[in-house]
């Protein structure tokens, strides 16, 4: 049973006010989506009877957001020149290469973490407070 975008075509629509010519594309698009943002949050969302519970809405306008670059730009495209013009903008890859397809920059990384409550911090348990040091090197002045 696969699990549930946790955004609509209609929560994409409207905050873009436009609707999509190919929702097929869309549909496919957040469902990616989707499966990303669980990933990173770590959390499907949804309740046993695989219906959406308590999404953040900050999730659900990342979804959207990661929906909709990838809606409007499939191959990564990030600049053009013509005659003597040239700009440049978008995402690039850890090397350099144009970020193509569903991704999620650092930015939306941290952003989806915070919205699941996932802070970064976390606790280590020791058996030690210090490395074994024998008494003969200390004693050694």
């Amino acid at each position: 049973m696969s699990l549930p975008s946790l955004a609509t075509l209609t929560q994409l629509e409207s905050r873009y006010d436009s609707s999509v010519d190919n929702p097929g594309r869309a549909q496919a698009l957040l469902d990616d989506a989707s499966a990303l943002v669980r990933e990173v949050a770590g959390s499907d969302y949804v309740d046993v009877d695989n219906a959406l519970t308590g999404v953040p809405q900050r999730i659900i306008s990342i979804v959207c957001e990661v929906t909709r670059r990838a809606y409007e730009n499939p191959r990564g495209l990030q600049g053009e020149t013509l005659g003597d013009y040239t700009w440049r903008a978008g995402y690039t890859g850890t090397k350099g290469s144009a970020a193509m397809g569903v991704y999620l920059t650092s930015a939306e990384q941290s952003a989806v973490r915070r919205a699941a409550g996932k802070f970064g911090a976390s606790s280590v348990s020791l058996t030690k407070l210090m490395p074994y040091v024998p008494t003969s090197a200390v004693d050694e002045d």
